[in-house]
């Protein structure tokens, strides 16, 4: 591509990243750098076997690939840690052309770990703005959320849940992909049992109308 003429390299052509998935954003050496720190052992399709090689076509392949997300996801133990995966991710999108990044998280993998959906929000939004002036990428952050079950039974959730991010946001609200539009609220620190799910909107975040599942 850049031998014909007034091309550019692929890697220099200006860029917009959406829809990073948080853990699936880390990279392989701080994977495993973390996980010998804390002494997790990784199973070798996510130490040596990089990347895993999984296949549509078996039947367990999903849950293949979910038990080795979950696995990546707790070598995450630390505040640092969350900051160092969002400085690295940023610092790749720039490397490859990136200008605009869109990070996606589901809290309730986290929860437990970090104190809580809002707590662990609020550490990733911190991430995310020393992130962006850190490398100059501007970034912005997609919160995943789920329909069937309480915010207050994230910390038992076993797996990670995923939403649909909006199709776009503004100063007023929020609009989901379906065209209902949702305000622009504070996420609830003690959410009532009458509320099914969390769909709140904030600044520097997007919002998620709740769907099926995949990782975050």
């Amino acid at each position: 591509m850049s031998d014909r003429p007034g091309s550019r390299p692929l890697r220099t052509l200006p860029k917009a990243h959406l829809h990073l998935h948080f853990t699936g954003a880390m990279r392989h050496d701080t994977l495993v750098e973390l996980a010998d720190r804390d002494g997790i052992r990784l199973p070798p399709a996510l130490r040596d076997e990089w990347p895993p090689l999984l296949s549509a076509a078996d039947e367990k392949g999903w849950f293949r690939f979910q038990r080795l997300y979950d696995l990546a996801r707790s070598v995450l133990r630390t505040e640092d840690d969350v900051r160092r995966l969002v400085r690295e991710a940023a610092e790749d999108d720039v490397a490859d052309g990136c200008g605009w990044t869109e990070i996606q998280v589901d809290p309730s993998g986290y929860a437990a770990e970090f104190g809580g959906l809002t707590t662990f929000i609020e550490l990733v939004l911190a991430a995310v703005r020393e992130a962006s002036a850190a490398t100059g990428l501007g970034m912005a952050v997609v919160v995943a959320a789920n329909r069937t079950r309480h915010p207050l039974d994230a910390g038992r959730w076993p797996g990670s849940l995923h939403a649909t991010p909006i199709a776009e946001s503004s100063a007023s609200g929020c609009r989901t992909t379906s065209g209902a539009d949702v305000r622009r609220t504070s996420p609830p620190r003690s959410p009532s049992p009458a509320a099914p799910g969390w769909r709140a909107c904030r600044t520097g975040v997007s919002c998620a109308a709740p769907t099926a599942s995949t990782p975050a």
